[in-house]
């Protein structure tokens, strides 16, 4: 299985209290990429994120990214960083992305007519929109990502 090193603008869709989201990123070569984040109750432990470095704020996600244009490969992106609330920023040396746009009420429900599923209409849903990096195929952090804060 192929991994995925790439980046654009994702679409991020965040619902049930922003526990969650659904979301696509398109390169500049028009390349899409499925995106599915669920907060989790505490890191796997093998990356290295320690819950007890983590601010108040700070939720730990799993990332599915889905790419469209290789059979539909999925990769798992464990113990992602969000902070920052519903501006957010996710952060992993596998994924970073950042809020440069929020959208909620009808700016939102427009977005989501256009680029989600029927099924986030009307759901009070907030989108972020925002340059998104990936890069599953390094043991590096993506440029960008920086270190994640911890005091081990």
């Amino acid at each position: 299985m192929e991994e995925v090193s790439a980046e654009g603008v994702a679409y991020l869709c965040f619902y049930e209290n922003s526990s969650r989201f659904y979301g696509t990123m398109i390169t500049l070569t028009r390349e899409q990429y499925g995106l599915i984040g669920q907060c989790v109750d505490r890191a796997t432990g093998i990356t290295d994120v320690h819950e007890c470095c983590l601010d108040e704020s700070a939720e730990v996600m799993n990332i599915t990214v889905i790419d469209y244009s290789n059979f539909n490969n999925e990769f798992l992106i464990p113990d992602v960083m969000k902070t920052g609330g519903d501006n957010c920023s996710l952060i992993s040396p596998k994924i970073n992305f950042v809020t440069d746009e929020l959208l909620v009420g009808k700016k939102a429900e427009d977005c989501i007519k256009k680029f989600f599923p029927p099924k986030f209409q009307g759901r009070d849903c907030l989108v972020c929109i925002g340059d998104m990096k990936i890069d599953t195929k390094s043991d590096e952090a993506v440029n960008g990502a920086g270190s994640l804060p911890c005091c081990h």
